[in-house]
């Protein structure tokens, strides 16, 4: 069953990875803030993806470029994002990203609202 709820809990995921797309003008604000999370969640950043391009193709590359980083992760790792706001986004057209949370594969962490979306097992 997958949850959504604030991420005080513990997690398996030693490792991250951070998705951070967005207009160029506020993207490097998203991604210190990533950044800050992620140190303060102890995870390992082990790669960056993400776009400031307006390009549906260029964001869509990415994207496919991290789902291959991750179905070839030995342990469950977490995908961190800015926030939650984007998650409609990505419940709508991002369904092997719900799939991997789904099978357990990953944790998806919001760095604004201190949220995550796993599976409960």
């Amino acid at each position: 069953m997958i949850k959504f709820d604030l991420d005080e809990s513990k997690t398996e995921c030693k490792d991250a990875v951070i998705w951070c797309f967005g207009h160029s003008n506020v993207i490097f604000n998203k991604f210190a803030k990533i950044q800050k999370y992620c140190k303060y969640k102890k995870f390992n950043v082990v790669k960056v993806f993400g776009s400031f391009s307006q390009n549906k193709d260029t964001e869509k590359a990415e994207f496919n470029e991290m789902l291959d980083f991750i179905i070839h992760q030995k342990q469950k790792i977490a995908v961190v994002l800015h926030d939650s706001n984007q998650l409609p986004k990505f419940l709508n057209s991002k369904s092997e990203l719900m799939d991997l949370v789904s099978n357990g594969k990953i944790e998806l962490y919001f760095a604004s609202g201190r949220m995550r979306l796993y599976n409960n097992k």
